[in-house]
């Protein structure tokens, strides 16, 4: 097999290998219309005290109607296991914020859930803007008793599944693609290096 078909063929088994075990992230790359994100609990989220509180962290972004009209985001809320709504009222704005091709004004917010029974749980994230769009978003998350740790507090922010702003799962694909580039650039500088002798 010629030199050049080998390292191809290497190039490319490797790109499948790593590419179909890369974690994939779900982005909507031209945002068009606003979107609720609940970035804690995650619905894997497990918990090991049950008097340890759970951090219920979200953001609501809204990308403009027009070229420079931003709707207003109203009455954000949160539900936890169908209960009542309560009203979230210490919200952060924040203008031009890039988001993907584009930008939005985001609204954040962080909520203490106390005191959870051990069991399945649902929290529900609502709001409204000023043309009349209601949103939700639902995640499911469990409150276990079967790990002993001292090591979980609100104050841990990678217990929460985030590290230095960005969630793990972005950590972790940005891992898995600089583990491949890296491949890549090994088998090529090892495939033109020979080249280069034989010439």
């Amino acid at each position: 097999m010629p030199k050049k078909l080998l390292a191809t063929t290497i190039i490319t088994a490797l790109a499948i290998e790593i590419l179909s075990s890369m974690s994939i992230v779900n982005a909507n790359f031209i945002p068009t219309r606003p979107e609720i994100q609940i970035n804690y609990p995650t619905p894997s989220y497990t918990l090991d005290y049950q008097t340890n509180p759970v951090l219920l962290s979200f953001e609501v972004k809204m990308p403009p109607n027009a070229p420079s009209h931003f709707p207003e985001v109203n009455n954000i809320s949160y539900s936890l296991d169908g209960q009542s709504a309560i009203v979230v009222n210490e919200v952060e704005k924040s203008e031009n914020v890039h988001w993907f091709s584009g930008i939005c004004t985001m609204y954040s917010a962080s909520v203490m859930l106390d005191n959870l029974a051990v069991g399945d749980h649902t929290v529900t994230v609502f709001c409204q803007d000023s043309v009349g769009r209601d949103l939700s978003k639902t995640v499911d998350f469990t409150v276990t008793t079967l790990l002993v740790s001292n090591t979980l507090n609100q104050n841990t922010p990678a217990s929460y599944g985030k590290v230095f702003g960005y969630s793990s799962d972005r950590i972790i694909a940005a891992i898995e693609i600089g583990i491949f580039l890296l491949a890549v650039a090994l088998v090529s500088l090892v495939y033109f290096k020979k080249r280069k002798e034989k010439l």
